[in-house]
């Protein structure tokens, strides 16, 4: 989770919404270019993550994220990431990342992220303002 924002979505709860789930997996596994077989494992694999996630939750039941008092979390918005964090397109990132799930509509400037860890988005920022493009470019294809 160190590695990368969390869209906070707090209209969305998993034991009251199993249609909205059930469409997600299926639109995930429909858009799977896999064989039949394999997108049946792919299918089992979300359903049984969605229910840890449901025992998760069910597990933290009555936490609330804005409660936090953990210095390491904090919610803002995409418009706050990216003005703190200039030298990463969060909202490109964010897009293409939930354009998988059909959700890539729903990134607005307003859209809030909980950031677990902000001393790595700060280090990671740094890193990026000091390293020129091409020389990043070569890393990713290493």
């Amino acid at each position: 989770m160190y590695g990368e924002p969390f869209i906070f979505n707090d209209e969305y709860e998993y034991e009251d919404d199993n249609a909205y789930i059930n469409s997600k997996i299926n639109k995930i596994v429909n858009g799977y270019s896999g064989t039949k077989s394999q997108k049946k494992k792919l299918k089992a694999l979300l359903i049984k993550y969605t229910e840890e996630k449901k025992e998760e939750e069910e597990e933290y039941e009555g936490n609330d994220y804005e409660k936090f008092e953990d210095e390491e979390v904090n919610i803002i918005t995409l418009k706050t990431l990216s003005e703190k964090y200039p030298n990463f397109n969060w909202k490109l990132y964010l897009e293409e990342k939930y354009n998988q799930i059909g959700m890539k509509d729903s990134i607005t400037d307003d859209t809030e992220i909980i950031l677990f860890n902000e001393e790595y988005f700060d280090r990671l920022n740094s890193l990026l303002g000091e390293v020129n493009g091409e020389t990043l470019s070569y890393y990713f294809e290493w």
